[in-house]
């Protein structure tokens, strides 16, 4: 997903694709979603596992190890907001920082991991209340793509974007996944009888 959003800089540049300078920059959690998805739906095709069931199960834990490791990044210098008061924010002094992922030095900025760490961890609570009551299968990964793409749509507003937006507007790349990931989880819900 990170090549993707910087098309024309790795189009321009495409040898730093392998660089250790790439590695480092970690992606975008999106980018790692959509492939875990995919491989797990792929997985779980091979080996006969109810697909929706076992998403199911796996939901509340993607959302917990998603809180847990979001505010690391705030180490990284990773997924600063823009400027905010000095109060509010953090002010990044560290050169890597920039040179890693372009985050701007002795600006204070909004500690979006932090936010982004909280709304998981209300997830999680919510999703494993949820599991423990009657559901129909699909019911609790449906629930996490729309909880995390509501949270992420939220907080990409706090977040600082080296990058434009794409086709001009006011939403960037995360934002427009989030819409579709919303999508696809409230369009899951609604086609699917309740239980409960």
């Amino acid at each position: 997903m990170m090549f993707l959003v910087d098309i024309p800089y790795y189009s321009q540049h495409p040898s730093e694709i392998f660089t250790l300078a790439t590695l480092q920059a970690g992606g975008v959690f999106y980018g790692g979603l959509i492939a875990a998805l995919a491989v797990a739906w792929w997985y779980m095709r091979k080996t006969r596992l109810p697909a929706l069931k076992t998403a199911d199960v796996f939901a509340p834990g993607i959302a917990l190890g998603h809180a847990i490791g979001r505010p690391w990044l705030l180490f990284g210098r990773l997924l600063l907001g823009p400027r905010v008061p000095p109060a509010l924010g953090r002010d990044i002094h560290q050169p890597v920082a920039n040179q890693l992922v372009g985050v701007p030095l002795g600006i204070p900025l909004h500690p979006t991991q932090l936010y982004e760490s909280f709304a998981e961890f209300l997830i999680f609570g919510l999703l494993y209340w949820r599991t423990r009551k009657p559901h129909t299968a699909g019911a609790i990964i449906s629930r996490y793509l729309m909880l995390y793409s509501t949270a992420r749509f939220v907080v990409e507003f706090f977040r600082y974007h080296e990058q434009a937006n794409p086709f001009g507007g006011p939403l960037d790349t995360s934002q427009w996944i989030s819409l579709a990931l919303f999508l696809l989880g409230s369009d899951s819900i609604c086609n699917r009888p309740s239980t409960s």
